[in-house]
């Protein structure tokens, strides 16, 4: 019997769409993709939607497609390879700029091996060389082995392990009595780690409460290189035994400030014409007085808000302790001459900010950023509170 020779027209489209996304540096917004990709326009998008159902494409906040994490689970994560990690990272570092040098660490067979460096701003630190072997007991081996999920403690010994510390979460600290090494995983499904952020400091430099500051750096790098990989959240190991989420506390000062300048998105609720709720996922820029967003063409978010209506926001992070911020107030559309006083280059400008602070890269060339028809709102508040952990603080 021969061999049926006849190909499936509408799988051989989705494969040119695959295709067209994962070789796209950037992404590909739709319209780029009519024209890389045969057929029709219905037929397009009803691909597109099939795909992002199943996870192997996902949206950016500019409305480009990108190779999704549904895909990337059906390739075994050593057959990657390590431009998306690096930059990733670039881009996370970009956003952040840490203090210390940072190393990105993958397995490789039963040895791991630096794939990306970034250096610190001073001049007497570790220096961390792509292809460097790294061996012995060090932060990254600790939270790239695979009894890591069973540790149960977050800041005390660790098994067998006495030297081995947790401090914030996911971050697990080593010291070798030159320096203390910090390190957190990348997990490219949320949980399973397949590569490590690191951060060794100096031991003349390894003050408590400079090392709790560069463990919240190198957290929040291995959490934004993980969502860079596409990972719905991050909670490496699931969660660590010894990593509880609670108790419930209100969240201080310094707290609200760190999580307004980080690169988490705001949930906006407001009211549609006929009173029922609405509620929309935005990049937002904190200025210390209010939030500044921008509304793409047609949003119909910010036909609601108008001349002025109340809002709330709600601003969290996807992993324990479950820090969150709540926001209510006054939102208002702005005109550009107004916005300009905030951010130069007014709408546009503001549209860049949010890009690269969001995304983590230079969002100059992203034709989105200019495109006609964008509009800001601020929102003055009225309250802000913070919270972490689940329940309720105690009165």
């Amino acid at each position: 019997m021969a061999e049926p020779t006849r190909l499936v027209p509408s799988v051989e489209r989705a494969m040119d769409l695959l295709h067209a996304v994962a070789i796209a540096p950037d992404g590909l917004a739709a319209g780029a993709l009519e024209s890389a990709v045969d057929g029709s326009r219905s037929g397009l998008y009803a691909l597109l939607t099939t795909l992002k159902a199943r996870s192997w494409l996902v949206q950016d906040g500019t409305g480009a497609y990108r190779i999704g994490p549904g895909l990337r689970r059906l390739v075994p994560a050593g057959d990657h390879d390590d431009r998306g990690l690096r930059r990733a990272l670039a881009e996370a570092t970009d956003t952040h700029a840490p203090d210390e040098a940072i190393a990105l660490v993958r397995a490789d067979g039963l040895e791991r091996i630096v794939i990306a460096t970034h250096d610190g701003r001073h001049r007497v630190r570790c220096v961390h060389r792509v292809g460097q072997v790294r061996s012995g007991h060090t932060a990254d081996a600790v939270v790239l082995r695979p009894d890591t999920a069973g540790i149960d403690g977050t800041d005390g010994d660790d098994g067998d392990d006495g030297d081995v510390q947790w401090l914030l979460p996911a971050v697990a600290r080593v010291d070798d009595g030159e320096a203390v090494g910090l390190a957190a995983p990348v997990c490219r499904d949320g949980r399973r780690p397949i590569a490590a952020v690191v951060a060794e400091v100096p031991d003349q430099r390894a003050g408590r409460d400079h090392l709790d500051d560069v463990a919240a750096v190198v957290a929040t790098l291995a959490r934004d290189v993980s969502m860079a990989l596409g990972a719905p959240g991050w909670q490496p190991w699931g969660r660590l035994a010894g990593d509880p989420i609670g108790p419930p506390r209100d969240l201080d000062d310094d707290e609200v400030a760190e999580l307004l300048r980080g690169r988490h998105a705001a949930q906006l609720a407001c009211l549609r014409d006929d009173g029922t709720p609405h509620v929309v996922p935005l990049w937002f820029d904190w200025d210390g007085g209010a939030f500044w967003l921008t509304a793409s063409p047609g949003s119909a978010w910010a036909s609601y808000v108008g001349s002025g209506c109340r809002v709330s926001l709600t601003v969290e992070e996807p992993h324990p302790d479950l820090r969150r911020v709540f926001v209510t107030g006054w939102a208002r559309r702005v005109d550009d001459e107004e916005v300009a006083v905030h951010v130069p280059g007014g709408v546009a400008g503001l549209r860049r900010r949010l890009l690269e602070r969001s995304v983590g890269r230079d969002a100059a060339a992203d034709p989105s950023s200019d495109q006609a028809g964008w509009t800001a709102v601020q929102v003055v508040p009225d309250r802000i509170h913070g919270r972490a952990g689940l329940g309720r603080v105690a009165a």
